[in-house]
């Protein structure tokens, strides 16, 4: 684990699954409004 980092610099991945397009639009949504944009890798 890298200590040097800071808090506001770390970045990580997280997989979400979701139902249907119409889900995923509702995610990405939801999770940009709360100030993590999200990227499709």
């Amino acid at each position: 684990i890298a200590l040097d980092v800071p808090a506001k610099g770390a970045e990580f991945d997280i997989l979400i699954e979701t139902r249907d397009s119409q889900h995923t639009q509702e995610v990405v949504e939801a999770l940009t409004m709360a100030g993590y944009p999200p990227r499709s890798m």
